[in-house]
């Protein structure tokens, strides 16, 4: 492999991982504070109503397909890491990005598959208006909104139907937020990535 094609590998771990990693801080150290100052469901230090990270993992599953599933598991774990302190390390910690990560590849796997796409590739927006992406946003976005929602709900015992809705709703609301910002900022630079065959190969 050529130093440029270990540069791409690089780029397609770094970038995810750096962006996925901000977002995770960005959720924990404002979104979930301001949340707490006005909720008072007993739950709101376990699941948030507006959950960023859930909508950049669907971006960049569609985007860099299989390739991010690296990036997405280390991002998360590093997450955990920082939230429990590695002194506190447990088991949750790993199975909870297990989770975050492994939601995401039925959906990919079968729109793949039923498509007659390459298993590994991200289904890119591409020849795609903006209603159909949206649509495809947020079919990954409930599908494996569905799967983590039902994992946490089981793993926390808490009262399953109310946890599981309440991840549900966080990780939806989140989804169309970076739909939004997607579409409005990222769209363009995206899609003339793909255009030079950047993540399909």
């Amino acid at each position: 492999m050529g130093q440029a094609g270990k540069r791409d590998n690089m780029g397609q771990f770094v970038i995810p991982f750096c962006v996925l990693l901000g977002s995770y801080l960005f959720q924990d150290g404002i979104i979930l504070p301001l949340e707490m100052l006005f909720r008072h469901d007993g739950y709101e230090h376990l699941v948030s109503l507006m959950f960023i990270p859930h909508g950049v993992k669907v971006a960049l599953v569609l985007i860099f397909g299989l390739r991010a599933f690296p990036a997405i598991f280390t991002a998360q774990l590093t997450n955990g890491l920082i939230l429990q302190n590695i002194l506190n390390f447990d088991s949750y910690v790993i199975l909870g990005a297990l989770a975050g990560t492994l939601c995401f590849l039925f959906p990919l796997l079968a729109h793949n598959i039923f498509f007659r796409q390459p298993l590994y590739s991200g289904p890119i927006f591409q020849k795609t208006g903006t209603r159909n992406s949206l649509s495809l946003f947020l079919s990954f976005a409930f599908a494996a909104s569905v799967l983590n929602s039902i994992f946490h709900a089981t793993i926390h015992g808490f009262s399953f139907e109310l946890l599981a809705v309440m991840y549900l709703f966080g990780d939806i609301f989140g989804a169309i937020v970076i739909f939004i910002l997607f579409i409005l900022i990222f769209r363009p630079y995206v899609l003339r990535m793909v255009s030079r065959g950047a993540y399909h190969d």
